[in-house]
């Protein structure tokens, strides 16, 4: 598959942009390893809802931005039975335009540990485990898992971005009346910085 993407320059703030995608995929062994590769290209524009869910922490006024990825990626798709799958993916993205998490300063008229978001280009290596196991009819298991490297191009330290963090949904479903999902998340420690002070934020899990 191969397309071209053409995203115009709009709002005064953005570049005019070509986005290449061209992908690939192919049985290695029928019905048991296949690979899925190639490089992808796409705009978007993350909305607040999904800003806040990343970081609740983030002021209710910030002005959003469009940012654009291009991820040349490898990924292999393993069946070990008919209800257990993997998935293993690694690669290199592209961020333009990307948006980072940063302190208020406390002199302003905000509340502290309020933050805002700035936009700088970096580049991600990461490589992401992915499995699910269908234990039975009303019982099934995901678990996810990723280990990311972040460089900003401006040579700044991107806060708030953990090099490991992994989730887990367990989810039981009774005869599809009663359903009970419990979808804990981990995040290894990270680089922070609060009041022109770096910080070491403690690895936390959230149930």
């Amino acid at each position: 598959f191969a397309s071209l993407a053409i995203i115009p320059k709009i709002n005064g703030y953005n570049d005019l942009q070509m986005l290449p995608t061209a992908t690939i995929s192919f049985e290695v062994i029928p019905n048991i390893l296949s690979l899925y590769g190639g490089l992808k290209s796409e705009v978007k524009l993350p909305t607040l809802y999904q800003i806040t869910k990343e970081n609740p922490f983030v002021a209710p006024y910030i002005r959003l931005q469009d940012e654009s990825d291009a991820n040349l990626f490898v990924k292999a798709f393993l069946t070990i039975s008919p209800n257990a799958q993997l998935s293993l993916e690694g690669g290199m993205t592209d961020m333009r335009n990307h948006h980072f998490y940063y302190n208020l300063p406390i002199d302003s008229a905000n509340v502290l540990n309020t933050m805002n978001v700035e936009y700088a280009n970096a580049q991600r290596y990461y490589a992401t485990l992915e499995t699910h196991f269908n234990i039975s009819t009303a019982f099934d298991l995901s678990l996810d898992a990723t280990i990311q490297k972040v460089d900003r191009k401006d040579d700044i330290t991107a806060y708030y971005t953990p090099a490991f963090f992994a989730s887990m949904k367990a989810r039981y479903k009774y005869e599809d009346k009663l359903f009970i999902t419990l979808s804990p998340t981990f995040k290894t420690k990270q680089k922070a910085r609060f009041i022109l002070e770096e910080k070491e934020l403690k690895p936390m899990i959230d149930i």
